[in-house]
């Protein structure tokens, strides 16, 4: 399944955008429970019958999804880290 997220919201904004791609970057099994659960309509049993699996399941990807998509929000917010030593540094 393939998942293309785009501003349709005039409150989208960039921690959106940063969720979205976060979601894309997914395992293939995360990705589409989590698409499934949020974008379309239905129970938790019916979503879960979509993707093939009990709704036990469902919730268990969710929590993992959710985890992981937390820990890809966190390190794009690091700032990148520089070597302290460079050759273009001792040039004088």
């Amino acid at each position: 399944m393939a998942c293309s997220f785009r501003p349709v919201d005039p409150g989208y904004d960039d921690e959106a955008a940063a969720t979205d791609k976060a979601v894309t970057l997914l395992p293939s099994e995360l990705r589409v429970v989590v698409v499934t659960y949020y974008l379309k309509s239905g129970t938790a049993k019916q979503k879960a019958r979509e993707c093939g699996m009990h709704r036990d399941t469902l919730y268990e990807r969710l929590h993992h999804a959710h985890q992981r998509i937390d820990q890809l929000l966190a390190e794009a917010k690091k700032p990148r880290s520089w070597p302290v030593s460079s050759s273009f540094a001792n040039r004088g």
